[in-house]
């Protein structure tokens, strides 16, 4: 405890109870400990036995983990540790799936990198390309913290379920991804696809009902903000269907829209458009 190290009691550690591998990774997380080099090599010579604890403890301790700030570094470290495939076999295909050059990063290191700009936005962590003047910009409705707080059960919020749809909103860019007549990679349908792959994945983790309607909802819907107009702001027509089809789950799609945004331009997004993003969403609520 001194020198702040989490190691293994013992060499049957994980073997014995799997489920210490995500308490492991979560503790070293939430108590700003490393992880002793012989323990994380257990870790992750271990990680397959992951899909054998049930699947309740495997869901509190994930939503343990997005319930912490800077989750996007906690996200990483599990994969580090190979354990984020042993939970969401489905991510692993989205690793150096390459996307249009609007993008900056690979379909994997964007979903990292949208829990970060979302946890920036609600003023939870920093992002490592923002700053205060971006935050100036963001409607006074998403920035009041109430309804992201709002607990949705026993284990989670709001906020925590939005952060798992940002790790998730392109989970089936690469099952959907084509090249157009021009050679550039197109991923139609990827949302649709995705909510059912969420959804697949949350009910195998015995998520509740409300939870996996809530995170289904936001992974369905995360381009639609940007679709509801081709030309200046959208009419009331457009703005009453959203939250029609959103139902309690349209602000948080607003959240993921803007988050999804600084995570696809990253270090090269313009103020100019930032502005336009921010003033879209403040039009639509």
């Amino acid at each position: 405890m001194a020198d702040r190290t989490l190691r293994a009691c013992g060499p049957d550690s994980f073997k014995d109870d799997p489920g210490r591998l995500l308490r492991a990774a979560r503790l070293a997380r939430e108590l700003a400990f490393r992880i002793e080099p012989s323990t994380e090599s257990a870790i992750r010579d271990s990680a397959h036995l992951v899909p054998t604890v049930a699947a309740e403890r495997t869901r509190e301790e994930l939503l343990k983990i997005l319930s912490l700030p800077q989750a996007a570094e906690s996200i990483r470290r599990l994969d580090d540790l190979r354990l984020l495939a042993a939970v969401m076999p489905e991510m692993e295909s989205c690793r150096a799936v390459e996307q249009p050059t609007c993008h900056f990063w690979d379909v994997l290191e964007h979903s990292l990198q949208t829990i970060a700009t979302f946890e920036f936005i609600i003023g939870e962590s920093d992002w490592k390309h923002g700053n205060e003047e971006m935050l100036d910009f963001v409607p006074p409705d998403l920035a009041c913290g109430i309804y992201h707080t709002a607990p949705m059960s026993l284990e989670s919020s709001r906020a925590t379920l939005i952060k798992l749809a940002c790790l998730l909103h392109d989970v089936a860019k690469p099952q959907t991804k084509m090249l157009d007549d021009s050679g550039r990679a197109r991923f139609l349908g990827h949302a649709q696809d995705g909510a059912t792959v969420a959804r697949n994945m949350l009910q195998r983790l015995r998520f509740s009902t409300q939870e996996t309607t809530f995170v289904e909802t936001l992974v369905r819907h995360h381009l639609r903000p940007s679709q509801m107009s081709t030309e200046g702001m959208p009419t009331s027509r457009a703005v009453y269907r959203f939250f029609r089809d959103t139902a309690g789950a349209g602000i948080g799609v607003l959240y993921l829209a803007m988050a999804d945004y600084l995570a696809c331009r990253g270090p090269l997004f313009t103020m100019s458009e930032w502005r336009g993003v921010c003033a879209l969403v403040d039009f639509i609520l």
